[in-house]
């Protein structure tokens, strides 16, 4: 939902995702409403993935001036059913998958001194009750790591439930565009 309402709002949208098919859904539905858009395949655990999908952006639009990570995973399971390999590939994803788009990004951002990174998380990095099975993995760790974040220049980056992006301000190269 948030590549097609920045595509409409006029950026140019990279979708990086594990899954193929769905990527391609997606990137058809954002090209018939007129928005610019290139899929990568891109399994957020392995680094130099990640460094193809930000190239791959970069090479395609010139510079990069925004990153929304969205991608996480998880298990259903209660606590003592999950095993090492569902804690492992909850991590890569969920921690790892989120510095390594960071890192990368900050890269481009930091020499142009400008720039936007926002981290979608979920409520239940907050604790709140009833949220606590799904999500926490990576909310926690996104949500508390990402909370007025400042880089040099105009590069900021916060932590927001997906349900409150409606309305966010994009700030620093992009002006006043905004998710509606």
């Amino acid at each position: 939902a948030v590549a097609r309402q920045l595509a409409a709002a006029g950026m140019r949208v990279v979708l990086g995702a594990r899954r193929g098919e769905r990527l391609e859904r997606v990137a058809d539905e954002i090209r018939r409403a007129g928005g610019v858009d290139e899929p990568v395949v891109t399994d957020m655990r392995n680094e130099a993935e990640v460094e193809r999908l930000i190239g791959t952006a970069i090479e395609c639009h010139g510079q990069l001036d925004a990153l929304v990570n969205n991608a996480a995973v998880s298990r259903r399971a209660y606590i003592m059913d999950l095993t090492e390999d569902d804690w492992e590939r909850i991590m890569r994803v969920n921690a790892k998958g989120v510095f390594f788009c960071l890192q990368r990004v900050a890269r481009e951002m930091i020499p142009r001194r400008r720039g936007v990174i926002v981290n979608i998380a979920s409520i239940a990095g907050k604790g709140y009750a009833g949220t606590i099975k799904r999500h926490n993995f990576k909310r926690g760790p996104v949500s508390h790591g990402s909370h007025n974040v400042r880089g040099p220049g105009s590069i900021g980056a916060a932590a927001y439930p997906a349900r409150v992006m409606k309305g966010v301000r994009m700030s620093g190269h992009m002006g006043s565009d905004r998710v509606t």
